[in-house]
């Protein structure tokens, strides 16, 4: 099963089909075994510091690593972020079933997220949907590599005149939001 992936109708509830995420299990890319420089295939770093964005291997729902945040700084914000052009994989209006496992434990008040966001041929947004993490996750045992995932499955619809779907994991916040959130 897939840590993250995409797929169109219709889809079963566990096991996605007509997936259009590329690199969903985060398997393909470059020094996945070192934290600091790993970058899965199709996923980039960003936000204000993006030493905060990581590659584990402490935990993961795939066999070796996953993508987390581990924001332990008053002064930035990280973000790992991925891009799929829609032609010929989705349309306007087409529902997509997006699943994910999430693991996180997120203190300062603030929260991280998973975003999704839809973007026009003029690169302007045309919707966007955060999926909020705040506190623990329910497989929170108090660290990182003693914890278990959620799964997460939710779903969004295209909008009129999308070209482009991103996907945004970020630790942003207020400034006082610490923590890690891993998919």
């Amino acid at each position: 099963v897939d840590n993250f992936s995409v797929a169109v109708e219709p889809t079963a509830p566990t096991l996605l089909f007509g997936t259009i995420w590329p690199n969903g299990a985060f398997e393909d890319g470059a020094n996945l075994d070192q934290p600091a420089n790993g970058l899965p295939t199709g996923w980039q770093r960003g936000g204000n510091d993006a030493t905060i964005d990581v590659v584990t291997t402490e935990n993961s729902a795939s066999s070796t690593h996953a993508l987390a945040v581990e924001d332990n700084s008053a002064t930035g914000y990280g973000e790992w972020y991925a891009n799929v052009n829609l032609a010929g994989r989705a349309s306007d209006g087409d529902a997509l079933k997006l699943q994910w496992f999430e693991l996180f434990n997120v203190s300062g008040g603030g929260e991280m997220r998973l975003t999704v966001l839809f973007w026009d041929a003029n690169n302007a947004l045309l919707s966007e949907k955060h999926y909020v993490a705040k506190n623990q996750s329910g497989g929170w045992a108090g660290d990182l590599a003693c914890s278990t995932f959620t799964k997460r499955n939710e779903e969004v619809t295209v909008p009129a005149g999308a070209t482009r779907l991103q996907v945004s994991l970020v630790s942003g916040g207020p400034a006082e939001t610490t923590g890690v959130m891993v998919i």
